[in-house]
């Protein structure tokens, strides 16, 4: 498995519907066919990584002028 296919399992389970942090794990679970079981830490790290590279991409666009993204994610939630 590589480094990123969590991070993709995640925004593909948060694409189809917006969910909170055990039905983004469930979802997860289920996507890779159980090959992916994150706990909450695991998945808080990576949304809090997910957020920080939102703010990067945000900051970069804004300072360009161009369009910038929202991104909503409520990694805490349970």
């Amino acid at each position: 498995m590589g480094t990123q296919e969590p991070t993709f399992l995640i925004l593909t389970a948060l694409a189809a519907q917006p969910l909170h942090g055990y039905g983004v794990i469930r979802s997860v679970s289920e996507l890779s066919h159980g090959e992916v079981n994150s706990g909450a830490g695991a998945l808080a790290a990576q949304a809090e990584r997910l957020r920080r590279n939102a703010a990067t991409a945000e900051t970069e666009l804004d300072r360009r002028g161009g369009i910038v993204p929202g991104l909503s994610f409520t990694a805490g939630a349970a």
